[in-house]
């Protein structure tokens, strides 16, 4: 469901989301929170863990 989610967002709002989780998880939270509709939890801690598994890291050495 997660991929789904995030196949149907808009570029803009993917990029945003990816930006933020590069700043940290809480970071990329809030950044679903404030998506026009907001993802909220539990489907917002989903996403995440799909975005952290496609790759996208706040590790800056990854």
């Amino acid at each position: 469901m997660a991929a789904e989610t995030w196949d149907r967002l808009p570029a803009d709002t993917r990029e945003a989301i990816d930006a933020a989780i590069r700043r940290g998880v809480m970071s990329g939270l809030l950044a679903m929170r404030a998506c026009d509709p907001p993802i909220r939890l539990p489907h917002a801690a989903d996403l995440l863990a799909f975005r952290l598994s496609a790759g996208v890291t706040s590790d800056p050495t990854a």
